[in-house]
């Protein structure tokens, strides 16, 4: 028995709701500014800022530091349940990203209505909290001796990009091969490998909708890579690729 991919998303579901509800006590706030810095009021755009810095930076941090947690713990029930050995002194946090700047001065500048604004907002502030998760996971096969790399396991109603890159099977060992790519509402979830279950099967679940068990040959391998960096490179800014 193992702890399935679905469980720790589940979870980390729950921490994006709770910050949730505490963003819906600053949005008449944030509804305010967000309508005066649309009409190039400079004033209403600082306290925007000032805002993000205060308030929901925070809430990035807390939020953030709860996924991460999530994930620490998660890797290490599994790695015990695997009984995968080797030395290990457990898996380390992530630092959430909690510089609101550029994701506040980016969303203002991108969108053109009050209502997209703010939606834009929480959802990179959701996308922050869940990379803190996955750079958890992630960081820890690096450190982790014993592990062989990580997957990608996609959840239902996934994207194009994220059902290419969990179907190509692919294993990634280091940051130099492969970013695990997050995009706003993008509920991916990174998976350790380990010697004692090489493909993640253990860790899957039926709810898991996209198969990474399926061969690939070389030529396909390199097409579906070249077609990831295209999507990549074409679709960074607009949705907000780490």
């Amino acid at each position: 028995m193992t702890a399935t991919a679905d469980v720790l998303r589940d979870r980390i579901d729950d921490v994006i709701d709770h910050m949730e509800r505490q963003f819906a006590q600053v949005t008449p706030t944030l509804e305010g500014l967000a309508a005066d810095a649309l009409r190039g009021n400079r004033t209403a755009n600082g306290e925007l800022q000032q805002v993000g810095r205060q308030v929901l930076a925070p809430m990035i941090d807390t939020y953030g530091v709860a996924a991460g947690s999530l994930a620490a713990d998660w890797y290490d029930l599994n790695r015990d349940l695997l009984k995968v050995g080797g030395s290990w002194s457990g898996a380390m946090l992530q630092t959430p990203n909690v510089d609101t700047g550029p994701l506040i001065g980016g969303t203002v500048k991108e969108f053109v209505t009050t209502s997209s604004i703010l939606s834009g907002i929480q959802a990179g502030m959701e996308m922050r909290v869940r990379q803190a998760a996955q750079g958890t996971l992630m960081d820890s096969v690096l450190r982790d001796p014993q592990a062989t790399g990580w997957g990608r396991v996609a959840s239902a109603g996934c994207c194009g990009f994220c059902a290419m890159l969990a179907g190509r099977g692919a294993v990634y060992r280091t940051r130099h091969t492969a970013t695990f790519c997050p995009h706003l509402h993008c509920r991916c979830q990174a998976l350790p490998l380990w010697r004692a279950d090489p493909t993640g099967e253990s860790m899957r679940s039926r709810e898991d909708t996209i198969s990474t068990r399926r061969a690939l040959t070389d030529e396909q391998r390199a097409r579906q890579n070249s077609q990831a960096r295209a999507w990549i490179a074409e679709n960074r800014d607009t949705l907000g690729l780490l």
